[in-house]
């Protein structure tokens, strides 16, 4: 029974510690943030109280999607060029996923098991390369 006694008796100490040491550091947090509070924070400009603002969305049209596509990635691949981040004759792959394959569960699954399969067969490749190299050596 003794044992109970001091278990129990520990437990507390041990808890009533790590409850005031926690809400030492909200304290000093919290000293912290007076101390080094900015005033007036970030400045942003708002529009003018006359000016309209609107929104407007439409549905796209089809085959509207895919030129929007092409041209955000026609911009990124000139812009990777104009910035000498794409070397000339090098070669860049962009896949485009399906919007639903990526919303779904197994939409990420597959994707991965689709570049798992793209590394097999070019590691196949390099294989066959390497062993065709090895016959005409041998020959």
């Amino acid at each position: 029974m003794h044992d109970i006694d001091f278990s129990i008796q520990v437990m507390v100490l041990g808890f009533s510690v790590v409850i005031v040491t926690l809400v030492g550091l909200y304290v000093l947090l919290l000293v912290f943030a007076r101390i080094f509070h900015e005033k007036g924070g970030p400045q942003t400009t708002l529009p003018a109280k006359g000016s309209p603002v609107t929104s407007k969305t439409e549905p796209a049209k089809p085959g509207e999607e895919s030129q929007k596509t092409a041209a955000i990635f026609a911009a990124v691949y000139r812009y990777l060029q104009l910035n000498n981040e794409i070397k000339e004759g090098s070669r860049i792959a962009i896949a485009v996923h399906p919007a639903g394959a990526s919303s779904a569960a197994g939409g990420w699954h597959m994707i991965g098991r689709k570049a798992l399969m793209e590394n097999r067969m070019e590691l196949e490749r390099i294989r066959r390369i390497k062993q065709r190299e090895d016959i005409q050596g041998n020959s």
